[in-house]
């Protein structure tokens, strides 16, 4: 349940539109408070360091928003195991 709270954060109710340079920052300062042991899970799935989780997640998670390959409904749902939106963050 702590992922779908977690990427819910990722959400913005803005009047336009987020460049990618605002989405990452936006996304990274979200991730810095989710649960250690979600990162920690986290981490470990994407095989990326502590240090790089936050962006290297919110990098894998825009590109797959911009291409289409999920949607933020996928987000909201990534507490479900077969979301498509596990092989993106894997970097698949």
């Amino acid at each position: 349940m702590m992922a779908a709270t977690g990427v819910l954060g990722l959400t913005a109710c803005t009047t336009k539109p987020m460049t990618p340079d605002e989405y990452m920052k936006f996304c990274t300062n979200r991730v810095k408070y989710w649960d250690m042991t979600f990162k920690n899970e986290l981490q470990n799935y994407m095989g990326t360091t502590r240090e790089k989780m936050p962006e290297v997640f919110c990098r894998r998670v825009m590109g797959g928003l911009q291409s289409g390959r999920i949607t933020m409904k996928d987000l909201i749902e990534m507490h479900d195991k077969s979301s498509s939106v596990w092989p993106v963050i894997k970097g698949k």
